[in-house]
């Protein structure tokens, strides 16, 4: 639905490549983009699949990089879509799990249109919402 509204779609994941180590090796795992990219390609027709943009960063694993507040949390993510899109806060719809990263997205990133939803049952799109949103 999303896709056919003309929006453009992204993964903002935690999941990132820095976390391999000890037993989390490739060879056994896949993580960040990879993982990201296996997800859609295997969700979505290749017409939807390839219209992704994905951005796995872990602040946790880049200590270096945490220390910076536009860092933290999904910061980095919506500063690296922001600038890959060419699109201001009042323009992304943003749907995540954890209601941290929702509360954060909202104060810290100014998206106005940001949701939680329970991962045991997703989210669905209303086309009334996607039509005021447009």
């Amino acid at each position: 639905t999303l896709h056919k509204h003309g929006f453009s779609l992204a993964i903002a994941t935690h999941s990132d490549e820095a976390e391999f180590g000890g037993e989390i090796q490739p060879h056994t795992h896949i993580l960040g983009k990879e993982l990201a990219t296996a997800l859609v390609e295997n969700c979505f027709p290749p017409d939807i699949s390839s219209s992704f943009v994905i951005v796995a960063y872990n602040p946790r694993v880049h200590p270096e990089d945490n220390k910076q507040d536009e860092n933290k949390v999904k910061r980095y993510h919506f500063r690296k879509l922001r600038e890959h899109f060419h699109v201001k806060p009042s323009e992304i719809l943003f749907f995540d799990d954890t209601e941290c990263v929702v509360e954060d997205c909202r104060e810290t990133c100014s998206v106005k249109f940001s949701f939680k939803v329970d991962p045991a049952f997703g989210f669905r799109i209303v086309e009334d919402l996607l039509d005021n949103f447009m």
